[in-house]
């Protein structure tokens, strides 16, 4: 996963969106949480919609300060970059989930190779141990057929 494909996509999915093609991009990817656990996540990406403020909080009322260059070209600058972002994260998201599942299958098969070879072991040396003491059993019969 490079940033280059993560900004092809954005730069698809805006042109969509800006085209009236799409009303909406959703994007849906696996979340990465624990190396055995990884959840499924939506995110809108656009369009872009402010974070509701909870009522009552110090940053309820907006501050007055002056942007340069004006807001509109700040976010014709920012958003875009944004869901690039956004796109670039959920690709490393998913390709850290699916580098946890091949660890987790190597690590199981690696113990259950273990447990294979153990248990052949064991079975292996039963059988030898069946056959030596079926020659000894022979020897001591023909030992004591002599006497």
């Amino acid at each position: 996963v490079n940033y280059l494909e993560a900004q092809q996509i954005a730069a698809r999915l805006m042109q969509r969106f800006a085209a009236g093609e799409v009303d909406e991009v959703i994007l849906v990817y696996s979340e990465f949480v624990t190396t055995m656990t990884q959840r499924p996540k939506q995110v809108e990406l656009l369009p872009v919609r402010p974070t509701p403020v909870a009522q009552g909080s110090e940053t309820e009322a907006e501050p007055s300060f002056e942007i340069e260059p004006s807001a509109s070209k700040l976010l014709a600058a920012l958003v875009p970059k944004a869901v690039e972002v956004e796109i670039f994260r959920a690709l490393l998201e998913n390709q850290a989930g699916e580098h946890a599942a091949r660890m987790t299958a190597m690590e199981s098969a690696t113990k259950n190779t273990k447990e294979l070879i153990d248990k052949l072991r064991l079975q292996f040396n039963r059988a030898r141990q069946a056959a030596i003491t079926r020659e000894l059993v022979e020897i001591v019969t023909g030992a004591q057929a002599l006497e």
